[in-house]
């Protein structure tokens, strides 16, 4: 039987491939059908297995399952990480230092890879943190739907949906009720204060506050105050489109696991919006999802160290390492996620995304020149240059 620990002759490994048992076994698998899948077909298998050891029980259990479902080369990144670096000259003709001591390690770039993960934050705020800045109305924006079994179902269906917001329309005014609550909301086109709607959220009022005077003009003229006629008779006001008030933004999608088979599926954005009743963004996402949670705040703070902070908020937990109850769930998720993108631009960013190649800096000279000589590969760990980040704080509120 597989899981005995008798090796039968029908299973048929070569010798090489039967020589890295022992340890597949120290590894800490069990069965011996396990370990025979993991190393069948020796090669890179094996390279992976061997460089993995002696690292930490969870990368071993990744690589492991990597093996397992034939992703080698993906296992053997994952086991190899960091374990080499890359030898640098800063080069005086390229307005350098001359110095040549400058070590960075070989990433594999897994989603799988907390180390990884938190470097690739630190990328994606550098890229970003430009046209972030130079929005009108940088505004923060956490859009939820119910719990999910299917973690990249549920990350295909948010994303489908938030795809479709920016494709809808608004209406101007209206109200929800759930639970009791009332939460209404309209656009108010008065000139007296006793024009006020008691207990509505005023969406003129705010896109005023938010000096969007003219934004607010344009939409009572073309949307508010428009008439038209059909077959029903004389009409008045129309929905205002969702892309005439948000301009364009930046999404990524965070995954929690909440229990066995239950996921919380949410999708948090950056956004350039002047100002948008959240009942009323909220209402027109109930209706694309069926759950109401929404979340808008605008961001105050426009300085660099606010943006970046908003920013870790956007995509520092969509590029976390899936902390996943199963290591084979995480696996799988994040193969389904294979040619999937972290970090979505829309709107007004698509293109917009900064230059980070300045991001390795001489370690000596703290500069970063025109190119750099590459002088070979290490056999060891040396990080002298770059900047690590570290994602840090509580995710939001579970909307379901």
């Amino acid at each position: 039987p597989a899981d005995s620990g008798v090796l039968s002759p029908e299973q048929g490994l070569t010798e090489i491939e039967a020589q890295a048992l022992p340890f597949v076994f120290r590894l800490g698998v069990e069965e011996v059908g396990r370990a025979v899948r993991v190393v069948a077909g020796g090669g890179d298998r094996l390279t992976a297995i061997y460089e993995v050891m002696g690292r930490s029980d969870e990368r071993v259990e990744k690589v492991l399952a990597l093996l397992e479902r034939d992703e080698v080369s993906h296992a053997l990144r994952l086991a190899t990480c960091g374990r080499r670096s890359v030898q640098l000259e800063c080069p005086e003709d390229a307005g350098g230092c001359g110095w040549d001591e400058n070590y960075v390690p070989i990433h594999c770039g897994s989603r799988l890879c907390r180390d990884c993960m938190d470097r690739r934050v630190g990328t994606l705020i550098e890229e970003w943190k430009p046209a972030i800045q130079g929005m009108s109305h940088p505004t923060f924006g956490t859009f939820t739907i119910k719990n999910v079994s299917d973690p990249a179902k549920g990350r295909d269906a948010i994303v489908g949906a938030f795809g479709r917001l920016r494709r809808r329309t608004i209406p101007f005014e209206g109200e929800t009720v759930r639970e009791g609550e009332h939460q209404r909301w309209c656009w108010w086109s008065g000139t007296r204060v006793e024009d006020f709607q008691d207990g509505a959220d005023q969406w003129k009022v705010g896109l005023q506050q938010a000096g969007a005077q003219g934004l607010a003009r344009r939409l009572q003229s073309e949307c508010v105050r428009y008439e038209w006629e059909d077959a029903a008779g004389h009409h008045r006001g129309r929905a205002i489109p969702f892309e005439e008030v948000v301009a364009g933004g930046l999404y990524a999608v965070d995954v929690k696991q909440k229990g066995p088979d239950e996921f919380n599926v949410h999708l948090h954005t950056v956004m350039d919006a002047p100002y948008v009743p959240q009942a009323a963004l909220s209402a027109v996402w109930e209706d694309l999802t069926g759950d109401p949670v929404v979340d808008v705040r605008r961001i105050y703070d426009r300085t660099g160290e606010g943006i970046e902070k908003a920013l870790a908020e956007t995509v520092g937990y969509a590029c976390k390492a899936p902390e996943f109850e199963s290591v084979d769930d995480a696996v799988e998720f994040v193969t389904e996620m294979k040619g999937k993108a972290l970090v979505h631009p829309f709107g007004t960013l698509h293109g917009a995304a900064g230059d980070t190649s300045g991001l390795l800096c001489c370690s000596r000279c703290e500069q970063a020149p025109s190119w750099w000589d590459y002088l070979g590969v290490v056999d060891e760990r040396i990080d002298n240059m770059g900047k690590d980040w570290v994602v840090d704080g509580d995710r939001p509120p579970d909307g379901s």
